[in-house]
């Protein structure tokens, strides 16, 4: 077996590993929150219950937008994006940790609760992106500070990994390539945003040396994750042609 594809086992396995401990934890909470959105997406006369119903049964391509699983992704960057005045009046880490912790849990949380719930090809499409804005958002304070030849390496490539996923969502929706194609990010993918998350906790206590490092560490894994998107993509094509 190639070099790669046994460190994307090796990976893989560790991230099922760690998915399973995060899988247990919200078990409890699962069956209820399920049961509440689906007596909410059930008409009502109650002019409030009616908005409710509305934004529970808004659809993309067919899709359910507002699951808990893209709610989790899209308050990603809104959180990071509240961080950022925080940091720049220099609010005590005291306040910012918890914010900037629950920002990152939600990494965790949308991927398992989606295991749970199902997958779709708008939430496999969202969590990367979501990813890539609250990942910019938090270097930004910190931009002066990193070395630039490794900040502009991955900042180009997580623009290249951008590209190719809103790209591929419009290919989907045109008909280019079939609906089950996947648009999730790869083990390397999911790799690369776990370091750049280490980096981040660096850069929020002001460790950024060691943030740079770990941004570096991402470079590689970022570059093999483009290779595995682009493989899949070609791939989904061919069999789409």
């Amino acid at each position: 077996m190639h070099i790669v594809d046994r460190l994307g086992v090796w990976l893989t396995n560790i991230y099922r590993f760690i998915n399973s401990a995060f899988r247990e934890s919200i078990k409890p909470f699962v069956p209820a929150v399920k049961a509440w959105m689906q007596r909410h997406k059930e008409r009502r006369e109650d002019k409030r219950e009616d908005r409710i119903f509305r934004i529970l049964n808004f659809r993309i391509m067919g899709e359910e937008v507002v699951t808990v699983p893209n709610v989790l992704s899209a308050l990603r960057p809104i959180l990071a994006l509240l961080l950022l005045p925080m940091r720049y009046y220099g609010v005590p880490l005291t306040i910012t940790a918890p914010i900037f912790a629950i920002a990152l849990l939600t990494d965790k949380y949308d991927g398992v609760w989606a295991e749970q719930d199902g997958h779709t090809n708008f939430g496999e499409f969202l969590d990367p992106i979501c990813d890539k804005i609250a990942l910019f958002i938090l270097v930004l304070p910190d931009l002066t500070h990193l070395t630039t030849w490794i900040i502009l390496p991955l900042f180009t490539i997580e623009l290249v990994l951008f590209v190719i996923s809103v790209g591929a969502a419009i290919s989907m929706h045109l008909g280019g390539l079939k609906k089950s194609t996947n648009l999730s990010s790869n083990i390397f993918g999911k790799t690369k945003f776990t370091m750049e998350c280490v980096a981040l906790c660096a850069l929020a206590i002001g460790f950024v040396d060691f943030a740079g490092w770990f941004f570096a560490i991402a470079i590689p894994f970022a570059l093999l994750s483009i290779l595995g998107k682009a493989k899949e993509l070609m791939r989904a094509h061919y069999h789409a042609a």
